[in-house]
């Protein structure tokens, strides 16, 4: 009978840690070269914060773009309102309805000084209308007097306002700092 032989089982090579973790590999870097690295990440660094910067700029930019946009609209929606009563010396319900389009969203564009400016401009608008309302329901010649001096007094406050419209919205309708 033969004797079993005896074949070396399969060895799984062993690495030293040495071999297979050197953290000494770097370092045979020359020196410069390990500072061009370390420069390398700051100098990126720096540029992506600059970048990061000037599309902030942007953002803001774009910010008092649009807030202007919406700003000269509802201006010139008003300004064009108070343009039709001074023109045809009553108040249109077309021009009424195009002046509270303009102006529904002023509240939220404006601080409330100027919101407050426009609702007096709506409140006179319709004691105007009321006005005109009453003159056409032919009243007596007395009535009438004084319907015709109360209608005159307030189409000479919406023309003062008229006057007036520029100086109100002129700090509110620039692009950049104030």
């Amino acid at each position: 009978m033969a004797a079993p032989s005896r074949e070396p089982a399969l060895s799984v090579p062993r690495f030293s840690r040495q071999v297979c973790c050197s953290m000494a590999a770097p370092y045979y870097l020359p020196a410069w070269l390990l500072w061009v690295q370390a420069l390398g990440v700051t100098a990126l660094a720096g540029v992506g914060a600059f970048l990061a910067y000037q599309q902030m700029q942007i953002a803001r930019t774009k910010l008092q773009h649009g807030l202007y946009e919406r700003r000269i609209k509802v201006y010139l929606g008003i300004a064009e309102f108070l343009a039709d009563i001074s023109i045809m010396g009553q108040v249109s319900p077309e021009s009424l309805a195009r002046f509270y389009s303009a102006t529904r969203e002023a509240q939220f564009l404006f601080p409330r000084s100027i919101d407050a400016f426009i609702w007096e401009l709506h409140r006179k608008t319709n004691q105007l209308e009321s006005t005109l309302r009453s003159i056409q329901a032919e009243p007596g010649q007395a009535e009438l007097e004084k319907l015709l001096d109360r209608e005159e007094r307030q189409k000479d406050w919406l023309h003062g306002q008229q006057q007036k419209l520029g100086t109100v919205f002129g700090p509110h309708l620039r692009i950049g700092p104030a």
